[in-house]
């Protein structure tokens, strides 16, 4: 008698685990890459900082060495984004300011070194797809930047020596372009599937959701999400609302307990914390910009330094072609590819310390050959490990060149590079994102004697994002 109550027990606990296992799996089913987003207006604004110090002793028989670093990295992030079936806009402004600090010597002596460098970048850019029925379409676009970068140290022995290097680049690329194909944003599909998953697990629905109902549950997810407020709070309110009205209209739920609102309330945070995209493009753009660099290397030495001066004339050609496509609710696989060539014209004026005027002028030819693949795992919606390899092979012929009206020997220089990383993301809360990475590359290149360059390294990083 009790072996068959112990079987009993066995069988109804088996019947239970697999009716959870059938449920848990009643949505997994859904393609994703079958979504399209309806006309969406979003805007986002990140700011990441990374800092860092680090502090470090040397004991020797005659001394002892002492040193002390600081550094920052820090991204505010601004971009809009317009989406609908007749274009896909983009509007995004980056800054970037980076840079550190320090001071090293021997703690029994005057000898001392300081250090500062920072390195600062503006980029402005706007793009525009205008799509035709079969998405084929014609790309409109602006890239601005303007960058810095200022290095000097000091040295306090037998007399007080610097070095001081500063360097200005800024540029200007319009595009236009043709191409055929489109990339769709599925990441509100996603986290619709979130969603009915999690309350179809606590029986929340009386049926199982269609394709085409979890599909029109989706676009009112995207819908929503295109109204602004000023307050946060009033904002999830009507998002909150909206999602359960359509529920409740289309008699889907059983009941609305707290249950109920405490899954939609926290998979509403955090169902899309990730972007998700679909679908594929090619495209072939053509470019011409240009760009000025201004340069100045000053050390105690010389009272006024070296400046350089640089213009650019280049005309660009890219071919471009993108693919991202989901593998199941929880696997996503993204490959780019880019082949391009910069025919540039360019002029420089070199003038040294004593006012010695060197002009040159020449073409530059490149060639690049870009190539990059990620694998995407995201076993919650908090968290995405990332598997990456990419490879780039470039060759640039410098030909032409005159120095003073003097010839130069035609040059060329190869630079291969190949690398891979493992990257893993966590969402702390809805704002807040941890990230650590481990990577190697390889760098083979011409430049300096035919170096090789193997590097290895670990990083973390913590993200915000305002809104």
């Amino acid at each position: 008698m009790k072996k068959t109550i112990e079987l009993r027990q066995f069988l109804f606990l088996f019947f239970v685990l697999g009716s959870l296992i059938i449920q848990a799996q009643e949505y997994k089913n859904f393609d994703l890459n079958k979504y399209y987003t309806p006309d969406i207006v979003r805007n986002s604004l990140d700011l990441n900082l990374h800092l860092s110090n680090n502090f470090q002793t040397n004991k020797y028989a005659n001394d002892s060495t002492k040193s002390n670093s600081f550094s920052w990295d820090f991204r505010p992030n601004f971009l809009s984004y317009k989406s609908n079936r007749a274009l896909i806009s983009t509007k995004s402004v980056r800054i970037r300011t980076d840079g550190s600090f320090g001071k090293s010597g021997k703690i029994h002596d005057d000898f001392s070194r300081n250090s500062f460098y920072t390195e600062n970048s503006l980029d402005l850019n706007y793009s525009t797809y205008f799509y035709n029925k079969n998405e084929s379409f014609f790309l409109l676009q602006l890239n601005a930047n303007l960058s810095s970068v200022y290095n000097k140290s000091n040295l306090f022995t037998d007399g007080r020596k610097y070095n001081e290097i500063g360097n200005l680049n800024y540029s200007i690329k319009p595009y236009v372009g043709i191409g055929k194909g489109r990339l769709e944003l599925v990441t509100d599909a996603r986290q619709a599937v979130y969603i009915l998953d999690e309350l179809s697990k606590k029986g929340k629905l009386k049926q199982d959701l269609t394709d085409m109902q979890i599909f029109e549950f989706a676009q009112v997810i995207s819908k929503v999400k295109n109204k602004r407020f000023l307050d946060a709070r009033l904002r999830k309110i009507e998002e909150i609302s909206t999602v359960d009205s359509f529920l409740l209209k289309n008699n889907y739920l059983t009941n609305q307990d707290a249950a109920y609102f405490t899954t939609l309330y926290d998979f509403w945070e955090k169902g899309a914390l990730y972007d998700r995209y679909s679908g594929q493009s090619i495209e072939l753009n053509i470019s011409p910009n240009i760009g000025f660099e201004n340069k100045l290397n000053k050390t105690y030495l010389h009272q006024n330094g070296d400046f350089n001066s640089t213009k650019l004339y280049n005309g660009e050609l890219n071919l471009q072609y993108r693919f991202e496509k989901s593998i199941g609710l929880n696997w996503q696989q993204s490959m780019y590819a880019k082949l391009g060539t910069i025919f540039s014209a360019g002029e420089g004026e070199n003038k040294n310390d004593i006012n010695v005027i060197e002009k040159s002028e020449g073409t530059i030819t490149d060639g690049l050959f870009y190539v990059s693949y990620n694998l995407s795992f995201y076993p919650s919606t908090r968290t995405r490990l990332m598997f990456s390899a990419n490879s780039y092979n470039k060759l640039k012929i410098y030909d032409n060149i005159l120095v003073n009206g003097i010839t130069q020997p035609k040059r060329i220089e190869k630079d291969f590079n190949v690398g891979g990383g493992v990257y893993l993301d966590y969402y702390i809360s809805q704002q807040l994102r941890f990230s650590v990475s481990t990577g190697t590359n390889l760098n083979i290149n011409n430049l300096y004697n035919d170096e090789k360059l193997f590097r290895y390294g670990i990083d973390a990083s913590i993200f915000y994002s305002i809104f």
